[in-house]
């Protein structure tokens, strides 16, 4: 899993997870293997992994990076990539800015997480497919879904930061 921090998706895969990020700030899951390294030079040879699982990271790339990250993720897998990102839309904008609202009332400081999206810009959906399908060639088959529900992860977000006690 790139982008992994130290826990990533080791509560839902029962077995071992390789995890990279650039630091590990939390305690790392028993389960995982923690390899520092960035997305856009990942210390694997090509084609390591069957499956890679990237899951909230190119918004918080600069857009100039965004295409060698993608070509990095697709040089290091050799079957399956699961590419999770919030797609660039105005939807996704007004809920990410009332979010960074209610963090800010409710923690007293800026959520840096949304500071990078906002700084970055999110993820324009046609512009990864192009970067994959240029990195990949034409072997690459996409299947590519919207969004999550947005209600549901806006109502989840903000009751985590909440000072609500019954939330």
């Amino acid at each position: 899993e790139v982008g992994s921090g130290g826990l990533g998706i080791t509560p839902y895969w029962a077995g071992r997870v390789v995890g990279v990020d650039i630091g590990f700030d939390d305690p790392v899951a028993a389960t995982m293997l923690p390899v520092r390294g960035s997305v856009t030079r990942l210390p694997f040879p090509d084609g390591a992994f069957a499956a890679v699982v990237c899951v909230d990271v190119l918004e918080h790339l600069p857009p100039a990076l965004r295409g060698e990250a993608l070509g990095e993720l697709v040089r290091i897998t050799r079957r399956h990539l699961f590419l999770v990102y919030p797609k660039d839309d105005e939807r996704t904008r007004q809920l990410e800015a009332e979010w960074a609202r209610v963090h800010l009332e409710s923690c007293g400081e800026p959520n840096r997480w949304l500071d990078e999206h906002t700084a970055n810009g999110l993820p324009r959906a046609e512009l990864v497919q192009r970067a994959l399908r240029e990195a990949a060639g034409p072997r690459a088959r996409m299947r590519c879904v919207p969004n999550v529900n947005l209600s549901v992860w806006f109502l989840i977000n903000t009751a985590f930061y909440s000072r609500n006690p019954f939330v």
